[in-house]
């Protein structure tokens, strides 16, 4: 996945953030993404997670000050900034359930019901 996000952001590198979300959470709150894009970041922050209910969650939003950080050595992508990081991540506590994943089709189908 960090090949995915690194060919991604080449491509905004001129944005002001980017949210990354993994391919198996395709359903995203609009509330939540509103609430992250609107929440004023520290000097040097760079990250933005969510956090539901007590719990971390997805997606991130990164800044584009952020950016150079992922030419880094990250064994396990996103999840290794963090860890190296955490004084660079703000907490963005949002009114919304954690969002659904999706790693089989038996729970697409529990979810579409």
């Amino acid at each position: 996945m960090l090949s995915s996000i690194r060919i991604g952001i080449e491509e905004l590198k001129d944005s002001y953030a980017t949210f990354i979300a993994p391919v198996d959470i395709p359903y995203l709150d609009k509330k939540v993404l509103t609430s992250m894009m609107n929440s004023e970041f520290e000097e040097d922050s760079i990250l933005g997670i969510p956090v539901y209910n007590g719990r971390r969650g997805h997606p991130v939003l990164l800044l584009r000050r952020g950016y150079s950080l992922l030419t880094e050595d990250l064994p396990t992508g996103m999840k290794s900034l963090i860890q190296r990081y955490p004084r660079l991540v703000k907490e963005i506590h949002v009114d919304s359930n954690l969002p659904v994943d999706f790693d089989t089709p038996e729970d697409y189908v529990r979810i579409a019901e």
